[in-house]
């Protein structure tokens, strides 16, 4: 754990910490007071005896300067964008930003899939700048609805599974990519498609590969086969790929590097079946995953986890851009946690239900 993710807790917030870890399942001068704006929702404020024992409302608040960045969030109750600086905790409303009640950032964090609040929440956009304007992509997407969910690639290329094809929006021009007969009762991960850079990939024929999906050509070879089937393919910040199977049950995953080489061998990953969405860390040390059992943080190397913190259900996951912490936005707050030990440090009393946690 670097330097910049160490929080000093006083001995009110020691108790608070450990509190709160029940959740974790082990494996090896102040600021300015920030800016208010009219969207920021923030979460109820209960006395401390009122707060019960173990919910992350008793987790120290968060200070000025602990986390680098910017928590780029969509309010709960509007789907309203605010940007809070982790240096100064200085909130803002950027204009131009669209609604968005869900999002899907790219690896690098340099485009952003999203949707908007109902009666048109099926309909998916990009913004190529994520703190810009969206346009619409022509997809439409229900999250859950089919195997291997939603990609979108750092120039704004976005794929999308509809059961018997996968499509393909490039500047608002859909194609279908792959065309199928899915096989009754079986995961078919030629539905499953991912995101390395600027390119939206599957895993190729020979197994040892990762394909363009539209060129066909090669974009990674990987030091080994990936058993069958495959559930998903992510990416870090600085090109690490996890690719995920169902081979033994429920997800594992592999981290492979930018030479194709074996970076984190294959462990559990979740236990829903059923992923709907992923968040590799820089370095691929740990991954976030959304399953059909909830928000799960991996540490892949020590296999601590984290799911529900202090019971707080978890509306969606991102990891700081150094990787070396990770944000949860639940319905109690957004909990800060370090990804050395995957221990909730601190709270921003705010309630967001989409999350990216961008640059400084």
């Amino acid at each position: 754990m670097r330097a910049s993710t160490v929080l000093a807790v006083g001995a009110a917030g020691v108790v608070a910490v450990a509190a709160v870890a029940s959740s974790i399942r082990g494996g090896g001068d102040a600021a300015d007071a920030p800016a208010t704006t009219a969207a920021t929702e923030t979460t109820p404020t209960l006395t401390a005896g009122a707060i019960p024992v173990g919910d992350v409302r008793r987790l120290p608040e968060v200070t000025a300067g602990t986390y680098p960045g910017r928590l780029f969030a969509f309010t709960s109750n509007l789907c309203v964008v605010v940007v809070t600086d982790l240096t100064t905790l200085r909130v803002t409303n950027p204009a131009g930003v669209d609604n968005a009640c869900t999002i899907w950032p790219s690896p690098a964090n340099r485009a952003l899939a999203s949707q908007p609040p109902p009666p048109n929440d099926a309909a998916v956009r990009i913004a190529t700048v994520v703190d810009g304007r969206s346009t619409d992509t022509g997809l439409r997407y229900v999250p859950g609805s089919a195997p291997g969910g939603l990609t979108v690639a750092d120039n704004g290329l976005v794929a999308a599974c509809y059961g018997t094809s996968v499509r393909l929006s490039r500047d608002g021009r859909v194609q279908t990519v792959r065309a199928f007969t899915p096989v009754e009762g079986v995961f078919d991960e030629r539905c499953v498609t991912g995101a390395v850079g600027r390119r939206i990939v599957q895993l190729g024929a020979d197994r040892k590969s990762l394909v363009d999906v539209t060129t066909h050509r090669v974009v990674r070879r990987l030091a080994s086969p990936v058993a069958a089937p495959v559930v998903a393919i992510t990416s870090s910040p600085d090109g690490m790929v996890l690719i995920a199977d169902l081979a033994d049950g429920p997800p594992q995953g592999t981290v492979f590097g930018r030479s194709g080489n074996i970076v984190m061998t294959r462990t559990p990953i979740a236990r829903g079946v059923s992923i709907r969405k992923l968040a590799l860390a820089r370095d691929g040390i740990a991954v976030a995953v959304q399953s059909s059992r909830g928000w799960e943080i991996t540490n892949l190397l020590s296999h601590a986890t984290l799911a529900a913190p202090g019971r707080a259900r978890v509306d969606d996951v991102a990891f700081s851009p150094d990787g070396d912490a990770v944000a949860l936005a639940t319905e109690n707050g957004v909990v800060f946690a370090n990804v050395s030990d995957l221990t909730p440090r601190a709270l921003l009393n705010a309630s967001y239900q989409a999350l990216a946690w961008l640059p400084g």
